[in-house]
């Protein structure tokens, strides 16, 4: 009887440790994720926007190239 009860006991323990080190975890990865979402800083809106309508132009481009080729090579130019 004894032994039973020892394991009982032995076995909450072990159920406290992991239910103890899940939640260091999540807090970890927590802390984690908002450091990770705040280490980029703050950017100038007016550059960034500036800098993406660039590369949407340069995406532009490409695609029209892209089709003139096709049609020139469709056409037989």
């Amino acid at each position: 009887m004894k032994e039973e009860g020892i394991k009982g006991i032995k076995g909450k323990e072990e159920l406290g440790k992991k239910e103890g080190r899940r939640k260091n975890r999540v807090v970890l990865g927590m802390v984690m994720m908002v450091m990770g979402c705040n280490s980029g800083g703050v950017k100038d809106p007016e550059k960034v926007f500036l800098s993406e309508m660039v590369n949407l132009g340069k995406g532009f481009l490409d695609i029209f190239v892209s089709f003139g080729d096709m049609i020139t090579g469709t056409l037989g130019g």
